[in-house]
């Protein structure tokens, strides 16, 4: 009986890598942000009306693992 996520997302201070944010609902791709590699906080917020399950996914952009430490900041449910 959630009704909202919401969260801010980035790269952790100093890290070199690159990573991707992937939020689903249901197994059903609701969010995917641009490749991440500042260290600048993004904020996301996703409409949670009639979900069961939520994934929060941090993915590799693509070049490598080497120093992808990207943080979910403060993730709430809301009702």
């Amino acid at each position: 009986q959630w009704r909202r996520f919401v969260s801010g997302y980035g790269l952790q201070n100093h890290s070199d890598g690159s990573v991707v944010f992937v939020v689903k609902c249901d197994g059903v791709e609701k969010f995917r942000s641009p490749m991440v590699k500042e260290w600048t906080e993004e904020q996301v917020e996703i409409d949670l009306t009639d979900v069961t399950t939520l994934e929060l996914i941090v993915e590799d952009s693509g070049n490598g693992k080497w120093g992808d430490a990207g943080i979910w900041f403060a993730p709430r449910l809301e009702r």
